[in-house]
């Protein structure tokens, strides 16, 4: 039932359109005639957030109408306050798409919902370095339709190199899911009934999960309203674990659907000094996700975990010389001792 919006996937009209392989884009009013009342019938709102993506947005968009195939949506970018050319870009190679540039780097999950309101048909959030496959965003739409209990439904995320990524679907976070996490066995023996139970996302059954991925993931606008949208707490990391969570916890499913894929490129391409940094982020949104589920004696004790591991670590790379690597745990156990600064 995603078929009332603005957009005519008809004959290209211009220029723009050979490109994107798309047609016009309707009024509002256009869209809204002789359409449901019903929520259900209304275009998916794509939201993506961009912070100084520019290699990124452009495949990123062209994508959008060849993953959406027959399926009607409106997209919306909200940019945090680049300081490269991506809201130029944006505003050049894509005009159709409603672009909200902030002054200041709000974080994911505030950009989310400053944006969510703005349309009234279930939302699809978006990571700029993704590139969704042709047909993805149709099959994940269509999956959400023939399965009203799903309050979400996420895609198999792709690497590069084209192999499903474990994280696209995961358990619940725990201390045990952490510590295989954090020591890399749950990479080393993924599926292990022990030690890779954390992420199990190259399991391709369609199956409910207790989390999906937030670099992609397909919500339901009742869902989404019903639990409130986005914890702002959660800057960056973390959001979509907290939204699945309390997904499940007001009677919603989350729905793995691999046969919808998704290329993400991930931060592959980022400067050793921004992964630290964002390691340390995603540190900081897990100790917060455990204080606020879990509460403070648990929270408290993965801190503990956390710089157990860093001392170990730390005694390791000593051993071998290796200056950088010395240098992140050396930031790890900052954060242990006093938290983000």
């Amino acid at each position: 039932m995603f078929n009332e919006e603005c957009w005519n996937v008809t004959k290209p009209r211009t220029a723009l359109s050979e490109i994107f392989g798309y047609g016009r884009r309707c009024s509002s009013a256009e869209a809204m005639e002789d359409t449901a009342e019903s929520v259900e019938d209304l275009p998916i709102h794509v939201i993506i957030v961009t912070h100084n993506s520019a290699p990124y947005i452009h495949p990123c968009l062209a994508a959008l109408p060849d993953a959406f195939g027959s399926v009607f949506f409106a997209a919306t970018v909200v940019d945090n306050a680049s300081v490269d050319e991506t809201p130029t870009l944006v505003a050049q190679v894509a005009p159709w798409v409603r672009l909200m540039p902030l002054n200041e780097n709000t974080g994911w999950a505030r950009a989310i919902n400053l944006a969510a309101p703005l349309e009234r048909g279930h939302l699809l959030l978006l990571n700029p370095d993704t590139v969704p496959l042709p047909g993805s965003l149709e099959t994940l739409a269509r999956a959400l339709e023939t399965h009203p209990q799903a309050g979400a439904v996420g895609p198999a995320l792709l690497s590069p190199e084209g192999n499903v990524a474990p994280e696209s679907a995961r358990a619940f976070p725990s201390l045990w899911h952490e510590f295989t996490d954090k020591t890399g066995l749950v990479r080393r023996y993924p599926g292990h009934r022990l030690w890779g139970r954390y992420h199990t996302g190259r399991d391709e059954r369609p199956r409910p999960v207790p989390v999906l991925s937030g670099a992609a993931l397909l919500v339901r606008r009742a869902a989404w309203e019903a639990v409130g949208g986005l914890d702002e707490r959660f800057w960056l990391y973390a959001g979509d674990t907290d939204l699945c969570r309390r997904l499940w916890q007001t009677g919603w499913t989350c729905l793995y659907w691999p046969q919808a894929r998704v290329l993400h490129h991930g931060s592959g391409s980022v400067s050793s000094e921004m992964r630290t940094m964002l390691g340390i982020e995603a540190l900081d949104a897990m100790h917060r996700y455990f204080r606020k589920h879990h509460g403070r004696a648990y929270a408290f004790t993965y801190r503990l975990m956390v710089g157990a591991l860093a001392v170990a670590k730390l005694l390791y790379w000593s051993l071998r010389r290796d200056q950088h690597h010395l240098g992140v745990q050396a930031r790890v156990l900052q954060w242990c001792a006093f938290g983000r600064r």
